[in-house]
This record gives structure tokens, sequence and C-alpha cells, in this order.
């Protein structure tokens, strides 16, 4: 409880552990494993407190059983939990190759780069959820028994029954926090998948206005415009001035016509251009690449 209020009153905390689920859990589970410990070691010692005294042997048994189902109850949670951490891997795996496809086609070197950190910090979510969810299936799975023979406790059979169920009941608070790990992890996890989705679709959405897909070359009937591609090869090559020659004479000896993409050959440079006139005259240098003749 001592944790629970810690996080609510303190916003720095409750930001921290937003963010960083494990660390909470850590924090959380060292203070359970001390009262455990505590408790294993004062096993039937202390005093029994007065209102567990004036209950029935009939209640004090239904509460000891509760916390034997409440155990299995989180076991099946834990196994729904390791059956969405399956999933998300299959989507984190399908992403990998777009961010692949990212790197090789983005024309803004900062996309993919960010895409990459955001999908790296998803896979590491997700090992962690996988890690709490097959870890408390796998490893945690200790509980405290009791056995009477009848619903009439004595007074050391209730201080029996009690202990037990105090040490289920905080093993099982453990297991929670494993459970809630794991969940928020995947949470993460799928967040990070949307924003690497959102990055790689906002080159689509919004279409990018960078200098290379703005520069242009005045000619007597309009302009050219040079796409990405363009520039990018025209800078690799050095060759424009050839490019434009043959763009602007083949204009003029009208074999471009508007709106009708065409292929422009350079025998002499082996090039391949594509351009495509439009209404108002201006020309628009869509693809560059080089050729080889037979």
């Amino acid at each position: 409880m001592l944790l629970l209020a810690e996080k609510r009153d303190n916003p720095v905390l409750r930001i921290i552990y937003t963010i960083l689920p494990l660390l909470e859990h850590l924090v959380k589970n060292h203070k359970i494993d001390e009262s455990l410990k505590y408790r294993i070691d004062n096993y039937c010692k202390s005093e029994l407190p007065q209102s567990i005294k004036e209950k029935s042997g009939k209640a004090l048994l239904e509460e000891y059983k509760f916390s034997l189902q409440v155990k299995d109850k989180l076991e099946d949670k834990a196994k729904i939990n390791a059956l969405a951490v399956t999933i998300v891997c299959t989507l984190i795996m399908g992403s990998s190759s777009a961010i692949s496809g990212a790197f090789k086609n983005s024309s803004a070197l900062w996309l993919p780069i960010v895409a990459a950190i955001v999908f790296i910090i998803a896979v590491l979510y997700m090992v962690v959820a996988a890690f709490t969810a097959f870890w408390l299936i796998a490893e945690n799975n200790t509980a405290y028994y009791f056995s009477a023979k009848s619903e009439d406790l004595d007074t050391e059979l209730q201080r029996e029954c009690y202990e037990t169920t105090v040490l289920n009941n905080l093993t099982n608070v453990k297991r929670n926090n494993f459970v809630v790990t794991s969940f928020s992890c995947v949470r993460i996890a799928l967040l990070s998948l949307f924003l690497v989705m959102m990055l790689m679709l906002s080159p689509i959405i919004i279409q990018p206005t960078n200098p290379a897909q703005q520069q242009t070359v005045s000619h007597q009937s309009g302009q050219l415009f040079f796409s990405s591609q363009a520039i990018t090869y025209i800078e690799s090559n050095g060759n424009r001035q050839t490019i434009e020659s043959l763009i602007l004479q083949s204009h003029k000896d009208g074999k471009i016509s508007v709106n009708n993409p065409v292929g422009l050959i350079d025998n002499a440079q082996n090039l391949f251009v594509k351009v495509e006139l439009n209404y108002d005259g201006s020309i628009i240098i869509m693809q560059i690449e080089p050729f080889v003749s037979p």
C-alpha cells in the first residue's frame, strides 16, 4: 500500500513507472519479497490479531481457499498475455520489412532512423513482456498449503490458517505484478508499433516539400521540375546539362505531349529519362537512370 500511495502522490514517480513498468515491478516485488521473508521466518510466532480470533473456522478456511483460487486465475491471465505476446511478435516481424524498405526508399534521412529507434523500443518492451509472462507461468508458482480435519479450529490452527493465507495473498500480489508488468509492456510495444506505422505513412499522407523537389529550370514554354530521384541521380553523376539539353530538344521536336509520360533516350550517354508535360508548359522530370546498350 505504501508503494501505491507513493506512485499516486508523486507525479514524477507516476510518469517514470508508466514509461518503465519493469522498474515499478522490481521495486514492488522487492518489498513483497522482504515481507514474505519476514513472514516465513516468523511463521506462527506472532500474536493472532483479535479480528482473526473472532472469525469462525469456516470463514478462515474460505479465505484460504480463495487465496488458492486467485493463484489459478492469475496464472490463466499470464497464459492469455503470453498469447498476446506471440501475436505482437508476429506484428514486429512483419514491421521489420517495412523498416528495411524505409531505409532504402525514404528521401528523408531522419524518418527511417526515428522509425528504427521506435521499432527497437517496441522489441525491447516485448522481450520484457514475454519474460515476465513466461517467468510467472514457469517459475513463480509457489503456493502455501494448510489442511484441517474440520472447520472447528483451535487457536493454533487459526493462527496457522491465517498465516498461510497471508503468505498466499502476498505471493498473489507478486504474481499480479508480473501480469500487470507484462500487459503494460505489451501496451507500450503496440503503441510503439503504431507510431512506426504512422512514421512510415507520413511521406504518403503529407507530401514532403524538400528543396530537391522544388528545384526548377526555366525554358521558353515553362519550367523543368526535378523529382527527388532525378536530383539524387544528377548530384551523383553530374550530367545535368546533358539531361536538360535532351529534354528541351525533345520538347522542341514535339516528342513530348501534354499529360502523356514519355521516355527519352540519350544513346551517347546511355541515359533513360522519363518526363511528362503539363498544360501550363512545365515539364516534370520523373525518373533518370542509365541503361546498357545491347
